[in-house]
């Protein structure tokens, strides 16, 4: 899988084509708050944006976490909200030469490596400073 030209346009259409590069979507530590002390941002930009992204999450499933936590926010944006939207299209600008493999073959040697059983998880008990809503998140390799 590789991502489309609509990855490409993304940065360019909201004036981040020469912005720097970032290696994950969004920080690991990052909390976000629905009625902040903060500026408010234009929503229609706002949702510009977010839309954006999340028809990207198509074909680029790293970043639905991301894009679902940002799109939480588009009643109210503020200023953190937008920091935490253009991170993530840092990222995108950043990894638009990855691609996802697929071995086509069932001799490939990559074939046990893609089909090896690797398990994580986590979970954020009453992460989410609003609603005291959990987030719990899983991978399997």
């Amino acid at each position: 899988m590789h991502p489309s030209k609509y990855a490409f346009d993304i940065p360019r259409e909201f004036n981040m084509e020469h912005c720097n590069l970032a290696k994950t979507p969004s920080e690991t530590s990052m909390k976000l708050e629905k009625d902040g002390n903060e500026e408010d941002v234009k929503a229609t930009m706002y949702g510009g944006i977010v839309g954006s992204l999340r028809y990207l999450c198509r074909k680029r499933p790293d970043l639905a976490f991301s894009v679902g936590l940002i799109s939480r926010y588009m009643e109210n944006p503020k200023v953190s909200h937008l920091l935490a939207t253009k991170r993530i299209m840092r990222y995108v600008k950043g990894t638009l030469n990855c691609r996802v493999l697929f071995p086509t073959k069932k001799d490939d040697k990559n074939v046990r490596t893609i089909l090896s059983k690797k398990e994580c998880k986590d979970a954020d008990w009453r992460g989410d400073k609003d609603d005291s809503k959990s987030t719990t998140g899983y991978c399997f390799f």
